[in-house]
């Protein structure tokens, strides 16, 4: 009985698609500290003040409470996106890596009915 599963083969720990997640999830950090950080904490910022602005009406006073909402709009807008960059960094890495697994367990199969056929 042939196996035509890469990962029955291997450690799952040790295949590349696991290697690749944990290289796609850095580097989707990464982006995020480029390019995330800043516009996440500014759409943030403005959904907090237009929710601010529904519970006490606009123009908003300068109350601490007021500050609070927009802060944890903030907080919330930079932890969805930094969820998001995280995890499409990590599922792009996995995808990556189960792509190479299989094609390397694919030439491998070939290679070796080749060298059986040899005998």
């Amino acid at each position: 009985m042939t196996n035509d599963n890469p990962e029955i083969e291997g450690n799952r720990k040790e295949s590349l698609a696991a290697k690749a997640s944990f290289i796609g999830g850095g580097a989707g950090l990464g982006l995020f500290a480029i390019f995330g950080v800043l516009n996440a904490s500014f759409i943030g910022g403005i959904i907090g003040i237009n929710i601010a602005g529904a519970i006490m009406g606009l123009p908003l006073e300068s109350n601490i409470i007021s500050r609070v909402i927009v802060a944890v709009g903030m907080l919330v807008g930079i932890m969805v996106a930094g969820l998001m960059f995280i995890a499409a960094g990590a599922i792009v890495g996995w995808v990556t890596g189960m792509i190479i697994d299989r094609v390397k367990f694919a030439i491998k199969k070939s290679r070796d009915k080749e060298h059986l056929k040899g005998i």
